[in-house]
């Protein structure tokens, strides 16, 4: 069955409106996302046994390639600048090979960051005129979580203030765009929640005619801090909300379901399906469905492959093939890592359909460096130090015996840093359900379950 031009964009606007995209994420994304293990696995390590701490792996720089007239051309590099006493990274350039192979710069960031670790500043500028000129992003955030961004790179230039409540909750996002010098209103959205600090409902209004009108509004039902369902109501040309869209929220034998419903004016009906299938406690994949007459039709699926010891190294990415009734293949990621030389590499192929073949795509190497995790000698870990509780817990985890400006990091099982808090209480409920480790910045580690 061939799908429509306006359900396919439907199922893909959803698709990103409610949950992430596992192939969606920048080239630059995917890369920190997929190699974060060889950069936290020594340390996790460490700290699953109560040591102190080893050197830690950073990215030092990483180089893009493209694959054309059988010959890998490089073209893109970004390279890491120097980290604080903390290891917070302060500058980042990107640079693109120009005229005779010859690098030339392109952009450079650089960041500030309070005494907790949180992100203070960002500026990125653009290379001009021989000198690093116009700004192209600009990030302000106070330690309260309130945000400022610029984007002044993109037509019309954009900024947008996200302003947060002493709970660290988002309570309220506002959109402005340029014209000439005057930042002119664009849209507003407000958070608000229910006496469990989750997320109950999110309203989205336009400016127009020197006000704010509705536009559109979500609300969202949970079970045990579990999100089962999320309806989007628009506003209509009478004045009045009418339903949009339904996301169902289900789990099947261990795999998670998310289910796309519209409205046609007297009742839901399926438009997408997205599978979130597990092996065990390791993700296999993904696997997309539109509806039809005659039941949910495959779309695509994404798989992702394991060695021995549960580290992905590659993905595949197919699509139905609904004549052959099976999966063609489309997009292959492999990752490699080469511990002698501290690199790694990401390596994306395309299918050939009429040769019946793989084709090199992209290539990307990444270099890492060892450095010092930044903690003193005498950072002995001690696990009776401070009480977690309630351990388990599905929402916040207190720090008897801690003070109220204390900073912590979290660690997902696997050493991926997940969050970095400030105090002795600690709200989870944004974390999926698991064993995590945390480290206060006085060297108490201690494991932790989210249920």
């Amino acid at each position: 069955m061939n799908i429509s031009t306006q359900i396919m964009k439907l199922f893909y606007t959803l698709s990103l409106l409610f949950i992430t995209s596992l192939t969606g994420f920048s080239q630059n994304e995917k890369l920190y996302n997929s190699f974060n293990h060889l950069k936290s696995n020594q340390v996790f390590a460490e700290i699953a046994q109560y040591k102190i701490l080893q050197p830690e792996w950073y990215l030092d720089s990483t180089y893009f390639y493209s694959y054309k007239n059988s010959n890998w051309n490089l073209h893109t590099k970004i390279v890491a600048g120097p980290k604080d006493d903390r290891g917070n990274s302060l500058e980042q350039t990107k640079f693109t090979v120009g005229a005779d192979s010859v690098w030339m710069n392109n952009t450079i960031s650089n960041f500030t960051y309070h005494e907790n670790d949180i992100l203070s500043t960002s500026l990125r500028r653009k290379w001009k005129n021989e000198s690093w000129g116009d700004t192209s992003v600009f990030v302000l955030q106070n330690d309260k979580g309130n945000r400022l961004e610029l984007y002044l790179n993109i037509n019309p230039a954009r900024k947008t203030l996200s302003q947060y409540n002493d709970n660290d909750q988002l309570m309220e996002e506002s959109e402005y765009r340029r014209s000439s010098l005057v930042w002119d209103n664009f849209s507003r959205k407000t958070y608000n929640y229910n006496s469990d600090d989750l997320l109950s409902y999110f309203l989205y209004e336009k400016y127009e005619d020197d006000a704010f009108v509705n536009f559109e509004y979500d609300t969202m039902i949970y079970e045990n801090d579990k999100l089962l369902n999320q309806k989007r109501y628009t506003w209509s040309v009478n004045n009045q909300w009418i339903p949009k869209y339904n996301v169902k929220f289900t789990t099947e034998n261990g795999n998670n379901i998310t289910t796309i419903q519209s409205w046609d004016g007297q009742q839901w009906v399926n438009l997408s399906k997205k599978d979130v299938l597990y092996n065990g406690d390791l993700l296999h994949g993904t696997e997309d469905f539109t509806w039809s007459d005659n039941g949910w039709e495959k779309v695509k699926r994404f798989t992702y492959i394991y060695n021995d010891d549960a580290w992905v190294i590659g993905t595949l990415y197919e699509k139905w093939n609904e004549s052959t009734s099976s999966y063609d293949n489309f997009i292959s990621t492999t990752y490699d890592r080469f511990e002698k030389n501290k690199t790694a590499s990401q390596l994306t192929r395309i299918w050939d359909t009429q040769n019946k073949q793989w084709k090199k795509s992209t290539l990307a190497l990444l270099f890492w460096t060892e450095e010092d995790f930044h903690v003193d000698s005498k950072d002995i870990i001690n696990e009776n130090k401070y009480q977690l509780y309630p351990n388990p817990s599905s929402s916040i985890i207190n720090i008897k015996g801690a003070t109220t400006d204390l900073s912590s990091k979290i660690y997902s099982i696997d050493g991926k840093l997940m969050m970095i808090t400030h105090g002795n209480q600690i709200k989870i409920s944004g974390l999926a359900n698991g064993i995590y480790v945390l480290k206060t910045e006085d060297g108490f580690v201690k494991e932790f379950v989210k249920e």
